[in-house]
């Protein structure tokens, strides 16, 4: 309640900022721990030689899928909290690990503790790691063998509501922590469960759906940019960033209709220029990652646009397949020019599904212009034969390898 009324006084004084927000929250973190870049730079110089074995290791076709959530559990500690002691005793849990083999519990085994997938401790992230592979039993036709009691944490809408409040909104400077990233990946793995009812077996409350569409488009949405994003407490009042992944997470979602694309085209439009995540760009260059976000939302608004939308629009998206055809594809059907990803699911999942949504396998895709794009089915050709050269662990990362190279195989079926 306390930080329901912060938000609310907070906005009346200032309002929504939008995306030409200059907050930084990195800065704030480092008001709330001074020695903040110097814990950080530490610990990184400790990660990065375990990242680097652990990507040997999977080259070699060994299992990291534990591993790599040891690491995504301390690569969020460092990059979004001041956390520094739980952020160590992770990588010494990877270093572990890595040296003997020996795993806290088996990323491909369900946790009789809470039905969840995973070696990660934090809630979102063990709810992340657990909706992959729900997704693909469900997939199969099959159910999880033990309930999925993590769930229980949100199921009314008293306590969803609670719960999504607590992340809403951050503030670094006070506490430490920016809530982006949980915001992001619990609410991308909420809407889909809730609104579908995944699992099949889990007995959500009735009102959940109701309480969940209130808080995202009646509550959080901005309502003079048509996106989503982080919230974040500053002296002036409360800023509202525009955030691309969490928009595109809950623009693609959503079961029910979606009013606005015009004036979110013109929000997308406008931060292209800007890096993620209220823009484009990583480091200042391209990613397949952040471009498949763009042009998925792109595919979305197309039938609200005008004219002149559409003619802008194609520009775009002219210039991003322009760009993935030359620099981001190897000759050999891996791709390059990642400034994002760290594992072959992603690199591969990212990349594959922005040619496949910009109809460069299937020209029945192609919503955006009537142009040929010849040589498609020569590079999903090769690009699967690639895909299935690479190691698929039991995570996260080889269940995107699969979806991967069923996009490609399916494109494989167009005309």
């Amino acid at each position: 309640m306390k930080n329901l009324l912060l938000v609310l006084l907070a906005l009346f004084v200032c309002g929504s900022a939008g995306t030409a927000s200059p907050y930084k929250p990195r800065r704030e973190l480092a008001k709330f721990d001074p020695r903040y870049a110097a814990h950080k730079r530490e610990l990184r110089a400790r990660l990065k030689p375990l990242l680097n074995r652990m990507a040997r290791e999977e080259a070699r076709g060994k299992d990291v899928a534990c591993a790599r959530d040891l690491a995504s559990e301390a690569g969020w500690l460092l990059g979004y909290t001041t956390r520094f002691d739980e952020a160590a005793e992770r990588i010494e849990a990877l270093k572990s690990v890595l040296a003997t083999g020996a795993e806290p519990c088996p990323a491909g085994r369900q946790s009789r503790a809470d039905g969840s997938w995973g070696c990660c401790r934090t809630w979102y992230l063990k709810l992340d790691a657990t909706a992959e592979r729900v997704m693909a039993i469900e997939r199969a036709g099959m159910e999880p063998v033990l309930p999925l009691t993590l769930l229980d944490r949100i199921n009314s809408p008293e306590r969803l509501t609670a719960y999504l409040e607590s992340i809403l909104v951050s503030d670094p400077a006070r506490t430490g922590v920016d809530n982006r990233k949980e915001l992001n990946i619990a609410t991308s793995v909420l809407v889909r469960f809730i609104q579908r009812g995944i699992p099949r077996t889990y007995a959500y409350h009735p009102g959940l759906r109701a309480a969940l569409c209130t808080f995202v488009d009646g509550r959080w949405r901005n309502p003079r940019t048509g996106f989503w994003g982080a919230w974040y407490v500053t002296p002036k009042g409360v800023v509202r960033t525009d955030d691309l992944s969490i928009t595109f997470h809950l623009a693609s979602y959503r079961e029910a209709p979606l009013e606005g694309w015009p004036r979110m085209f013109e929000t997308l439009m406008a931060m292209r220029k800007a890096e993620y995540p209220n823009g484009w760009l990583q480091g200042g260059r391209n990613s397949t990652h952040h471009l498949y976000d763009v042009v998925r939302l792109m595919r979305l608004a197309w039938p609200y646009l005008d004219d002149g939308q559409r003619r802008r629009g194609a520009r775009e998206l002219r210039r991003i397949v322009r760009w993935c055809l030359a620099d981001a594809v190897r000759p050999d059907g891996s791709f390059g020019s990642e400034a994002d990803e760290g594992d072959p699911g992603n690199t591969f999942y990212f990349a594959v599904s922005l040619l496949d949504e910009a109809g460069v396998f299937d020209p029945a895709k192609r919503f955006w212009t009537s142009r040929a794009l010849p040589g498609g089915q020569a590079l999903r050709r090769r690009l699967a034969l690639r895909l299935l050269r690479e190691p698929r662990d039991s995570g996260a990362s080889g269940l995107f390898l699969a979806q991967a190279l069923t996009k490609l195989r399916v494109a494989g079926a167009a005309p």
